[in-house]
């Protein structure tokens, strides 16, 4: 009975289309009819260009892995997962017997360098005097030298053992050993993850802590390759659920499709003072452009749209019926679409019925 009575309203309104081109003049009772809705079409101050959940990630220039060059047994943990640290604390303390075999051979470096140094003013001396020959200067210059470089060498061997200046500088006045060695965070930031155990033999170089600064952060999302095409860089990405307090600017544009998802990948930039994202979470974001100042851009429902070859179309509410009025599709993105028109349509447009018009519209225009 329903297609009977939509083939009738085919026939009576094909003149009418016919006549008056893309203005089809409906009654509001023949509107109802054609169960025909009439909708708001929204202006809109950003257009929409993807979306999808975005993971959040430490960028790779906020954080460190804090280890050591010498070996040793973990002996004591000064802090836990996810504790807030600053530059300088201390994080565990390591007993290395190679750390005393450092200290050791920085202190006999050090007396042999002030040896080599006082031996080489007093042949200055004697050599100015012409008491030596200039050949015994040399050679005191050059095991000078050699002694002097022995000595940083091994003074570098205890920086990268951990040793901070001041530790270095109570060495050499003290001439006290000690195998104890405090592992500290080079940077401000939070342990995002302890690498080794209390009592675990620690070798050279093997990483037992790892420190982040999550001030700054990514936000990965992976989009459609379609979606892709339209991200540019310094698009804002923005997060519903966070409402204003979190916007994040789009700096990479993955080169890559991945095989098994068919997506790419967009990354973003966002400050992160306010704490309100942790690392490993999943939000929902949303990829945004301005729209254009003139007021042209609008938001309807993706089923209000109208495809006819490669146009696009949207139903518009007039005083005697309805019209079909061409826009351009900007994005469509599930069940909400971007459109820009040169028409203002503040008078509403058709969300439903929308096949059962572009029938009598497209019957007219058959016929004409």
């Amino acid at each position: 009975m329903k297609r009977i009575c939509l083939a009738g309203l085919l026939v009576a309104f094909s003149t009418a289309a016919l006549s008056a081109g893309d203005n089809m003049t409906l009654s509001s009772t023949e509107l109802e009819r054609l169960g025909v809705e009439i909708g708001a079409a929204s202006p809109a101050a950003q257009t929409e260009v993807g979306s999808g959940p975005a993971q959040v990630v430490i960028p790779p220039t906020q954080q460190v892995v804090v280890g050591t060059t010498v070996s040793g047994v973990l002996s004591r943990l000064l802090v836990a997962e996810g504790e807030t640290v600053v530059a300088g604390q201390a994080l565990a303390e390591i007993e290395s017997p190679d750390l005393l075999a450092l200290q050791r051979a920085y202190i006999d470096a050090s007396a042999v360098n002030e040896l080599a140094q006082v031996q080489l003013q007093r042949d200055r001396g004697l050599q100015e005097e012409g008491i030596i020959a200039d050949r015994r200067l040399r050679e005191t210059v050059a095991a000078a030298s050699a002694a002097s470089v022995a000595l940083d060498q091994s003074k570098q061997q205890l920086r990268l053992a951990g040793l901070s200046a001041e530790q270095l500088k109570m060495l050499s006045d003290r001439q006290q050993l000690s195998s104890t060695l405090e592992l500290r965070s080079p940077i401000d930031g939070v342990v995002v993850s302890q690498l080794s155990s209390l009592g675990n033999q620690i070798d050279v170089l093997a990483p037992v802590f790892r420190v982040a600064d999550l001030s700054q952060l990514w936000l990965e999302v992976r989009v459609s390759q379609q979606q892709a095409l339209s991200i540019s860089l310094g698009m804002q990405v923005i997060a519903p659920d966070y409402d204003e307090r979190l916007s994040a600017e789009v700096c990479h544009i993955g080169p890559i499709l991945d095989p098994v998802s068919q997506t790419v990948m967009i990354r973003a930039f966002t400050d992160n003072e306010l704490r309100l994202l942790r690392p490993g979470q999943f939000l929902s974001t949303r990829i945004v452009t301005a729209a254009s100042d003139d007021g042209s851009t609008y938001t309807v429902p993706s089923k209000a749209i109208v495809n006819e070859g490669a146009n696009t179309f949207l139903f518009v509410r007039t005083t005697d019926g309805v019209a079909a009025r061409q826009v351009r599709l900007l994005s469509d993105n599930g069940g909400q679409s971007y459109v820009a028109s040169s028409e203002k349509l503040e008078a509403g447009i058709v969300i439903s019925g929308v096949a059962a018009l572009k029938s009598i519209w497209l019957e007219g225009g058959a016929e004409e």
